[in-house]
This record gives structure tokens, sequence and C-alpha cells, in this order.
């Protein structure tokens, strides 16, 4: 029929924008001489997910790698607003290389798309599109009354699928909750996300609580701990029972004293593993989830109360100390972190990174250990980089961040352990962004090169993946230093080819907050200096610009209360609201830096940022001739820039347009209409 066809056509469309190694790849697409539309697709040699599981005996592990490479490949679809609709064993192809291919896009569409009204199943309109586009006994309940396909379909085929492919373990209770929750009747009740699903199968396949598992009992995160660590557990166990042997003697009135001993220990042993948790196991399951700020909120505050009842334990032990001391960087590196995404609570952060000082401070001897000296550089480098950016105090900034490095530098190198590489990258990168901030260019372009050197001194046992990314971070400051430089030529090139590699590792982990993070910067970055060097490069600036919008929007999507992510998509939108001006499209720019100014005014700070985009807004407003508009900016702009100037926290990168700004105001003021450059 003809809605076949179309759909069919449509179809080409929607595999153009999935690109992911996990889902079958479109070739080419056309029509032929008669009109009828046809698609070049990848070839899949290979067996459906559940005669590759028979025919190679495969182990759990074994399925569960495959069932979450289907979660990924369908997570990344529903991040491109596509539903997939009819997700099956059959449609589920396994190479002979071990990787999975999502095929059949063929009836998926974009979410929210308008067909005509759906008939149910059972209707005796027959073969409508709905009725193709779902296999019993993997449709969703509301799939077979014909109701509209949405994520949460998806959710459910890909629960059925999990208890198809893991039949021998569909006994066990967490396994059994997981499938009952990506399967419940309503759509509601199931995953919000197949991420969230994939995770609950992680901590599974772990031995971390399954968050659809509810017991009932405090201790069923304490047990899983032990799951994870049955030797260690035995052995204690085993010279407790010798122990109690050989005192048993000693009568019941000790027994009973110390057997309180132990039920005390063991709650404190519980708040202290909940607590790691918290902050280590379950805030990264929710960081890729989209919506989460408040829930990683309520979670910084329980960690926040464990964490202070660990620290006033009696006579804690230099372990115990050091939990605690990471325990509260870690704290502080969510609420306020700025190289990656945070919840922007300063003050909170400030106070955990001293609370973790005050914990490391009775263990640091002289010669400090290597894991205490690792831990309070990463504490000395983080505060660093929030007195630069919050107080505006470089000098003091400057030194945390030296302090850092001489702590690290300090360690042997028999000790340098992958964790000291680590804490060395961290306080690398810290370093890059103070130069950046503070415009100290040619220092900008030495550390990196620095930072390059340390990575490629880095053991194997480092993924290879985390070293790609890091060099392709460290492309993103490298460029920077040409921008700013005015060597656009030399920039170009190696922000194109940071942008590249951080797009490919996104498609390999799709929605990675920090990769979409440093994906808009490096993508608005290459855009600004490829549009600067020549009309012939504009193409090339168009593409990084727009790939760099869609990062921060999917950003945004992920979570749109973060601070950080607010801060890179509102510097993105402002690239875009200026490139549409130098385009001519003027409505257009003057109406997405309006909305750009409205998102900083929101957050009821008028600092030095705001001020900023009223001064965008004003240079968009001067090239479509809105005088009125353009000095009302200017002035906003000049006003917020001196109350910030007078209170010592305006950056030089904002001073350096001061001059063009206020002469600009003095035209202004004289009735004038001709503007000149602002820096």
């Amino acid at each position: 029929s003809q809605r076949l066809v179309d759909r069919f056509r449509r179809e080409r469309q929607i595999l153009a924008k999935l690109r992911h190694p996990n889902i079958a790849q479109l070739f080419d697409g056309g029509e032929t001489e008669d009109g009828s539309p046809y698609i070049i697709m990848e070839y899949v040699e290979g067996k459906p997910l559940l005669a590759w599981a028979e025919a190679a005996n495969a182990s759990r592990n074994a399925r569960i790698d495959k069932l979450l490479q289907a979660c990924a490949a369908v997570g990344f679809a529903h991040a491109n607003l596509i539903v997939h609709r009819d997700i099956t064993p059959s449609n589920v192809m396994v190479t002979a290389d071990g990787m999975v291919k999502l095929i059949d896009f063929g009836i998926a569409r974009p979410a929210g798309a308008n067909d005509p009204a759906p008939v149910p199943p059972s209707s005796s309109a027959g073969g409508s599109l709905q009725t193709l586009s779902l296999t019993p006994g993997y449709a969703a309940p509301e799939r077979m009354t014909g109701a509209e396909p949405t994520t949460a379909a998806d959710v459910y085929s890909l629960g059925k699928l999990a208890h198809a492919l893991l039949e021998a373990d569909a006994k066990n209770p967490e396994l059994a909750a997981i499938i009952a929750r990506a399967t419940a009747h309503a759509p509601q009740d199931r995953y919000a996300s197949v991420d969230l699903l994939a995770a609950d199968i992680k901590a599974w396949r772990d031995g971390y609580p399954v968050l659809a598992f509810n017991t009932g009992r405090g201790g069923y995160a304490f047990s899983k701990f032990i799951g994870r660590h049955k030797r260690a557990a035995w052995a204690t166990g085993l010279g407790l029972v010798l122990l109690l042997a050989a005192f048993a003697g000693t009568g019941i009135a000790f027994f009973r004293a110390e057997h309180a001993r132990e039920a005390e220990a063991r709650r404190f042993d519980e708040v202290r593993t909940l607590a790691n948790y918290l902050l280590f196991d379950l805030n990264e399951q929710l960081r890729r989830v989209p919506g989460n700020t408040l829930a990683r909120a309520d979670l910084v505050t329980k960690a926040q109360g464990y964490l202070d009842a660990l620290s006033m334990a009696d006579n804690p032990d230099r372990d115990l100390r050091l939990e605690t001391a990471r325990g509260y960087f870690r704290l502080a590196e969510i609420q306020n972190s700025p190289l990656s995404r945070n919840l922007g609570m300063t003050e909170e952060a400030r106070g955990n990174l001293q609370r973790a000082r005050n914990a490391l401070g009775a263990i640091e001897a002289v010669p400090a250990s290597a894991d205490v000296r690792i831990t309070r550089a990463r504490i000395d480098a983080t505060d660093g980089l929030i007195v630069q950016t919050e107080e505006k105090d470089p000098t003091r900034g400057r030194a945390l961040i030296d302090e850092a490095v001489k702590l690290l530098d300090a360690v042997p190198a028999e000790e340098r352990s992958d964790d000291w590489h680590l804490a060395r990258r961290d306080i690398g990168r810290a370093d890059m962004e103070f130069l950046s901030v503070n415009e100290q260019m040619a220092d900008l372009k030495a550390a990196a090169d620095r930072h390059d050197a340390l990575i490629n001194g880095w053991p194997q046992s480092i993924p290879v993946d985390i070293a790609t990314i890091e060099r392709a971070i460290t492309q993103y400051y490298r460029g920077l230093s040409f921008t700013y430089t005015d060597n656009d030529a030399g920039a170009v090139p190696v922000l194109r080819a940071s942008y590249d590699t951080l797009l490919r590792q996104e498609r390999k982990t799709p929605n990675d907050p920090d990769l979409l993070f440093f994906l808009a910067w490096s993508g608005g970055e290459g855009y600004g200096a490829a549009a600067r060097l020549s009309d012939e490069a504009m193409a090339e600036a168009e593409y990084m610009l727009t790939g760099a919008a869609d990062a921060s929007r999917r950003l945004v999507a992920i979570e749109d209360r973060d601070e950080s992510a607010l801060t890179v998509a509102t510097a993105v939108g402002e690239t875009y609201a200026q490139h549409l001006g130098n385009n001519k499209r003027f409505p257009e720019a003057i109406a997405e830096q309006k909305r750009i100014v409205a998102l900083k005014t929101a957050k009821g700070k008028p600092d030095a940022n705001l001020a900023f985009s009223e001064m965008i807004l004003g240079l968009i407003a001067s090239k479509a001739k809105d005088r009125q508009l353009t000095c009302e900016s200017w002035t906003a702009a000049d006003q917020h820039f001196t109350e910030q100037e007078k209170l010592g926290k305006l950056l030089p990168f904002h001073s350096a347009f001061l001059p063009g700004l206020r002469k600009n105001l003095d035209v202004c003021a004289k009735g004038g209409s001709t503007f000149g450059r602002l820096r």
C-alpha cells in the first residue's frame, strides 16, 4: 500500500540518524525506475540471539553481555527519539565475533510521529501498520489494544527478551524483580528508561544492590557487599568461630556483652557500606538518567548523614579515616566540581572538602603514604578550581593546584598505582582549565604537552578508551591555546580531531554526560576557529556547531538543572545565536539570544556571564539595525560588568571587552547608531 511505501521511505531517514556499533548500518537508499523504494543495509552474518545462545552453550555472563549490548542499541535509538516497536530474539543478531546487531528498524518511527489512528489487532481491519509492528509474547499489553508505542513498550520487550535469554536464572529473586519491573502491565510502573534497566542488570551481574528488588530489610546493601567479598567474609567468619570456641568457658554474661558489641559493629559496617554504595555506585547509575537532579540531591543529603556518623566514630583506625576522607571528597565532587557535571552546591562542596582534610589530618604522617597523598592532592586541586571559578581568586587557586602537583610528584615511582596516574590526570586537567580561564595561553600549550607525556606513560592496565578520551580532551585545550592567540589555522585541525574522537567515543557509550560536556565545548570552539578562518572552512564550522548543539541539548535533557550542563548549553546556544545573526537570520538570532539571557537571569546571580550574554544580544541587535535593543542590552551588560569589577571578580577575558563596550555606549549616549568593534 502507499502507506507502507511512505513508511519504507521514512525508514531511510530514520536509519540515517542511527550510527551505532550495535545497530545494523544503512549504506544507501533510493527508488527504482517504477518508483519503488529500496535501501541497502549492512549484511549481518550471524545467528538470532536465542539460537546463538543455544549453539554456543553461552554462559550467564556471556548472555548478559549480549543483552546489555542490545540495551545500548535501544537506548541510543531512544536518545534519537526513535522507538523500535518490535524487539524480539529474531531482531537481535549476534555476529561471529560476538557483536550484537539490532535489525529491522523498518517499522520503527520517530516517537510521537503522527500515523493514522491505530487499529486494535482484534479489529476486522486486519493488516494495519500497528499489527505489522508487534510480535505477540514480546509486545507490551498496551500495544495489543492499538495504543501508540512509546519507549516504555521497548523496555517491556527487552524485559521479555531478558526472561527468554536468562531462563535458567529466572527464579533468582533479583532477576525476577528486574524482569517484573521491566514487564509491568502499566507503562508507568516499568523502568523509566532503558539505561535504568541496563544499570539494574549490571548491578545484578556484579553483585551490587538491585533497585527493583526491595526485600524490606535494611541489611540488603550490606549483604550484597558480603556477596562480593565471599572469601574475606568466610575467613573473617572462620576466625570468629575459632575465637568464640577458644573462649566458650568465659560465661554467658561476657558472651552477651560481646554479642552486643558485634551487633553494634555490624550496624556501623552497614552504615559504612551504604555510604560508599550511595556515593560510588548508585550515583554512577543515576548520572546518565534524564531528570535526576532531585534524586541525586536527595542521595547527597542521605550520604552526608552517613559520612557525618562515620566521622564521629570512637578511635577510628587509619583505613576508616582515609575512607571517610574519600567519601567527603566524592560528595564534594557531586556537589560542585568545575570539571564535570555537578549540583551547583558550592558552599556545601567547600565544607565537605574541609571535612575531608580534617579526616586526613590525623594520618598525614611525614612522609605520607601514597594513598593519603593522592586523596589530599585531589582535594586541593578541586578546591583550587572552585576558588578560581567561584571566588575569582586566581592566586590562591594557583597555589592549591601547585600544591596538589607537588604532593603527587613526591610519591616514589615504584608506588605509583593506576589510582596515582588517574589522580595526576585529574590534576593535569585542573591545571589546563585554570590556565585557559586565565588566558595564560603559552603556559596552556606547555601544560597540554606535559599532559600528553603523562598519558603516554600510563601503564597498560588503564583501559585504552580512557587514554583515548583524555588525549581528545588535551587536544581541546591545545586548540584553545591556538584560538586565544589568533592562530585559527593551527586551531581548526586540532579542535576537529578532538571533536571527531569524542564523537566516536560518545557513540560507543551514548549519553555519557562527561563526553557530551567536552563534545559540546570542542565543537563550539572548533566552530569559532573555522568560522573565523575563511569562507571555505564554513562547512566544517557548521558541521561542528551542529554536533555541539546536539550534544548540549542531550546533556541538558539528561539534567536540566545541572550547573555545568547549563553553562555549556548557554555557551553553545549563544554561539548558535551569533551564527544565525552572521547569516542575517536576525529574528531567530535575537530570539535565541534572549532565551540565553533569560536562562542566566533565572539563576538569580547577575554575574559577568550574564553581562557577557547581554553584550552579545546587543551585538546581534546592532547587526539587525535595532538601535534601541542594542543600547538597552549594552547598558545592562556594562552595569553588571561594573558590579563584578568593583567586587574584584572580573576575569581578564571579560575585562578585555570593557573599552570597546564603553566606546559604543558613548555612541548610544550621543544618539548615534554606527558602532565599533567590542574587542
